[in-house]
């Protein structure tokens, strides 16, 4: 479909465009007269602007003709939904093979209580990209046998959420609770949302530069997690946790969805309706996401194990305002108990069939254990190492691509004009789905309306045209002929596009003329 609506003009040019003679005419022959006023370019992004709320509202009845849940048993039930869990992890950009280790790295001893201490520590994940963050042991005696991993927020650092640094509220030091429980507690550091020297956010320039090579921070914060998994699960550790707030919440989600060695998913300060994604800051845009998924359909990839949301304990609140820094504005809001508990209703009636729901409970607070403070790692120190590892492997997947893409193309055959036209579709379609999106809607028909506009070059004649592509949705544009095309002659067509700030008319005239030259005329 996107690949038709890239060459509407062409076909207009065959169907509507005679030469008129004379100068006594208003619009195109075969058309309507154009009457709109005002900014049309301005009136198109308007159209869009309401025919993609729309798209964004349907998608949530849409969404269960991707998912084909066989709910007999829990063997069935995975294998229907595991097209599901490796569509999610592709979009997150989970590619990159994960690195096997057998230890920890051991960065030095951090903090101890009567009950367990506190050590710094560093594991491999995937190329030369390191998690990094705290392990917490239990002091007891025997096989420890269960294990947490404790999910900060962006902007939180592993030891406020532990609690033995800042001024956290007790019950978001979701850490320090397992802690005093007897879990081995494992908390990663996450890139955080502070400013960069480029004035966007570290968490954005991590995610531009990955989404462009079809990862994602999102992506590379999960594999960290999935790598720390794999190490519990050599040591024998079965009994696994994943707990986040905020950003983390996110991340305890989709791993829990992705990886079914995780017996308990805990959402703290995320959970909610994603109809609004739009809104939030740049990194928590993923390609296609809302078309199979909104958070009550990733949290049915977490059943039939448990599922816990806390929604008392807050979440972030962040706001990016237009022109403040030079990423995209965005802002993330508490998403409130009514539409917690929406959502989680609709992840209840999706998986009505079992005796399985969601379990929403209030958030529960540590004790007032004592802890030592021994030494604090240099918080600012490890944000960058964090920073430097994800942008190298970044800019060694850009390195690599050219080898990766001509591995893609392989099958393109150049063999004859003949060949190529046989083996270019499939590329053509993945072009189309993947990559720049389309819309399975018929075209409308043309409805073409016209004026005309006058230019300086006496040999042209130019028209402002609109033409209808889906119900509320135009295209709009300057068509310019010859003054010597004959009735019936065809000449090849080109397109002239504009920029993006720019209008139709800045590639004909005057305005714009210092950038664009008018080129088109």
């Amino acid at each position: 479909m996107m690949k038709n609506l890239m060459f509407p003009w062409k076909s207009i040019w065959a169907f509507y465009f005679i030469v008129l003679s004379g100068t006594a005419f208003s619009q195109l022959s075969g058309s309507k007269l154009l009457d709109w006023e005002g900014d049309i370019a301005s009136r198109l992004i308007d159209s869009c602007d309401a025919f993609l709320l729309k798209e964004i509202q349907k998608s949530i009845t849409n969404r269960s003709k991707f998912w084909h849940r066989d709910m007999r048993s829990r063997e069935t039930y995975d294998r229907s939904i595991q097209a599901n869990r490796e569509h999610l992890a592709q979009i997150i950009g989970i590619r990159d093979s994960r690195t096997p280790f057998d230890h920890l790295e051991k960065m030095g001893l951090v903090a101890e209580s009567e009950t367990y201490r506190v050590e710094a520590v560093r594991w491999p994940s995937f190329g030369q990209v390191y998690g990094e963050g705290l392990i917490v042991y239990p002091k007891q005696s025997g096989q420890i046998k269960k294990a947490t991993i404790v999910i900060p927020d962006a902007d939180q650092t592993p030891e406020e959420i532990l609690g033995i640094s800042g001024d956290l509220k007790s019950e978001c030091q979701i850490g320090k609770l397992y802690a005093e429980d007897g879990h081995l507690v494992i908390i990663p550091i996450l890139v955080n949302r502070a400013p960069n020297p480029m004035k966007i956010s570290n968490r954005e320039f991590i995610y531009r530069a990955a989404y462009e090579l079809g990862r994602h921070i999102i992506g590379y914060e999960i594999q960290k997690i999935l790598s720390a998994i794999d190490w519990l699960e050599k040591n024998r550790i079965e009994d696994i946790t994943v707990s986040g707030w905020g950003e983390g919440g996110l991340l305890a989600l989709y791993a829990g969805a992705i990886d079914t060695r995780i017996d308990l998913t805990e959402v703290s300060g995320y959970f909610g309706s994603r109809q609004n994604i739009w809104l939030e800051p740049a990194y928590r845009n993923i390609y296609g996401l809302l078309e199979e998924f909104g958070d009550a359909e990733i949290a049915t990839m977490v059943a039939p194990r448990t599922l816990i949301v806390h929604s008392d304990n807050g979440a972030p609140e962040i706001e990016i305002k237009p022109g403040e820094n030079k990423g995209k504005p965005g802002r993330l809001i508490v998403p409130n108990e009514e539409e917690v508990a929406a959502e989680i209703d609709r992840t209840n009636e999706m998986m009505n069939e079992w005796n399985w729901q969601v379990i929403h409970e209030k958030s529960k607070k540590p004790s007032s254990e004592k802890v030592t403070i021994i030494e604090l790692p240099n918080i600012t120190n490890r944000q960058q190492r964090l920073l430097t590892e994800l942008d190298r492997h970044n800019q060694w997947l850009l390195s690599e691509s050219p080898y990766v893409r001509a591995e893609f193309m392989a099958e393109l055959k150049f063999d004859s004009l003949e060949a190529f036209k046989n083996s270019v579709e499939p590329y053509r379609e993945y072009f189309a789905k993947q990559v720049i999106g389309q819309f399975d809607y018929p075209l409308s028909d043309f409805n073409v309306r016209s004026r005309p506009i006058k230019l300086k070059n006496p040999k042209l004649q130019a028209f402002e045209v609109a033409i209808d592509v889906f119900p509320g949705i135009f295209a709009y544009g300057i068509l310019i002929l010859p003054e010597d095309l004959h009735p019936g002659e065809q000449r090849p067509v080109v397109v002239c596009q504009h920029g993006l700030e720019g209008r139709p008319q800045s590639t004909i005239g005057d305005q714009d003329f210092k950038a664009y030259k008018a080129f088109a005329t």
